[in-house]
């Protein structure tokens, strides 16, 4: 943590967390004193109120962002499409995923979106700075690709080397061509910059290759969660309840930051989930996310099949909330080493997901976590607790307390 006076720029609107005071609700456009910064949240003072923001709203403000060029509608030619750090890690495996507004609605939508939280000109340089502290600019040509892995409708996924450092990275290439494909890729890019935590899969840069944009990202070389659950089986059950409530801390973290920036997921699974060289878990591919408005009481219904909640199938609707049930079913998958809700035919497994008639959990699951998984896939959404308040339990807390101790460590070993 760092101690100190600078002013920034809000480039996000933030509502804060309702009945949390600790949280400040900024604007876009503010500019507010920024005193205290930590890993994810700065503290910051605005009209004489103080509060955290988290860090990935804010850029430090210039004097003379007047003396910059007009914004325009696409990262191309705002100066974007730069890269950030250099590093090596994990990535977005976009599996097969429904989004059932497909239609011109849907892309106009996009769009909207997309001028919402459009970051101007000034903004956008200094934001690559906060990001690319070398302020590298990546072209295809610098890359290697090693390996063409599983793409889906919004784009194909590659795994690359860097020529010069050796480094391995995940490349996103998505079709960049009219109006509505920049629109839908740069809210994609924007969702993965603000979305920056420790448990967010890390962006490196974005560059323009012939019709395509590229998203460079971090590759993960512990693969994906899938891959994990299946070995897991072969697990004692306190191994794997060991495993498993680490990550659940993990994912929960990584969630509630997601949401605290106003975002909903959409496409949680254990294929868009990764793992990193140090066995951290990482969220990846924000292709389906959207931004949950002040004005907004639900979002459209995207994702996959057996990860979308009874709601989706029921009432036509999502909410943040949609993002918890699938995390819930995920959880449950790391602990018992299956879906909760499947079964030989699709029809059953949704009639059993609207139903919430899951499989039962084994003993080795005690009481005090079989109720908050309940609780978690719940068919009522607003019966379900949000990220913060399932972190703010006692063993939640007691798993925080042992990933300071380790990130400490880990520190120490660095130095």
């Amino acid at each position: 943590m760092s101690v100190q006076t600078e002013l920034f720029e809000v480039v996000v609107d933030y509502a804060g967390k309702e009945g949390d005071a600790q949280f400040l609700s900024v604007s876009k456009g503010d500019i507010v004193r920024v005193t205290v910064k930590d890993a994810d949240y700065y503290t910051v003072e605005k009209g004489g109120l103080r509060g955290k923001v988290p860090k990935n709203c804010l850029l430090e403000y210039s004097s003379s962002i007047n003396q910059t060029p007009n914004s325009s509608q696409s990262l191309q030619s705002s100066g974007l499409l730069t890269s950030p750090t250099n590093s090596s890690g994990l990535s977005s495996s976009s599996s097969s995923s429904i989004a059932q507004q497909n239609t011109l609605a849907q892309s106009q939508s996009n769009v909207d979106m997309y001028n919402n939280i459009q970051l101007s000109p000034e903004s956008t340089y200094q934001m690559i700075g906060i990001i690319d502290d070398l302020n590298i600019e990546y072209k295809y040509e610098d890359f290697e690709v090693i390996n063409a892995l599983k793409g889906g409708a919004f784009g194909r996924i590659l795994l690359v080397r860097h020529k010069k450092s050796g480094l391995l990275y995940i490349m996103k290439r998505v079709q960049y061509v009219n109006v509505n494909e920049k629109a839908v890729a740069d809210e994609e890019i924007n969702h993965l910059r603000f979305a920056q935590s420790k448990y967010t899969v890390k962006l490196i840069g974005t560059f323009i290759f012939d019709v395509d944009i590229c998203i460079l990202q971090e590759y993960c070389s512990g693969g994906n969660l899938r891959q994990l659950i299946e070995k897991m089986k072969l697990w004692t059950p306190l191994e794997r309840k060991i495993r498993s409530q680490i990550y659940m801390y993990q994912l929960l973290s990584g969630l509630n930051f997601i949401h605290s920036i106003n975002l909903a997921h959409r496409d949680l699974k254990p294929e868009n989930i990764f793992i990193d060289k140090y066995e951290n878990i990482k969220i990846a591919d924000f292709g389906l996310a959207l931004e949950m408005r002040q004005d907004m009481s639900y979002i459209p219904v995207a994702g996959t099949k057996y990860y979308l909640p009874p709601e989706a199938f029921t009432q036509d609707k999502m909410t943040q909330l949609s993002d918890i049930w699938a995390m819930g079913v995920i959880i449950i998958e790391m602990f018992t080493g299956i879906h909760p809700f499947i079964c030989q035919t699709e029809e059953e497994t949704i009639n059993k997901i609207k139903k919430c008639d899951l499989k039962p959990f084994p003993d080795y699951i005690d009481e005090e976590l079989k109720k908050v998984l309940l609780n978690m896939v719940d068919v009522d959404a607003d019966k379900r607790k949000n990220a913060s308040e399932i972190l703010k339990m006692e063993f939640m807390q007691l798993q925080s307390s042992i990933e300071k101790l380790n990130d400490s460590k880990r520190e120490k070993e660095k130095q």
